[in-house]
């Protein structure tokens, strides 16, 4: 479970590529990789629309 601390320092203002590893860090053995990278691609997806809608 991620605590809120870690939240805060994770994604203070923009998700970038590199808190990709952070986000599925317990993940590995779980569910497949390939699986992992569909998740992440639809988080950055969305993301990427997110900003667009704030205007970033």
């Amino acid at each position: 479970m991620i605590g809120h601390e870690c939240v805060n320092e994770l994604i203070v203002d923009r998700l970038l590529p590199e808190h990709r590893s952070f986000l599925m860090q317990d993940l590995d053995g779980v569910i497949s990789q390939k699986l992992q990278d569909k998740i992440w691609d639809m988080i950055w997806k969305r993301w990427c629309v997110y900003e667009d809608l704030r205007g970033d």
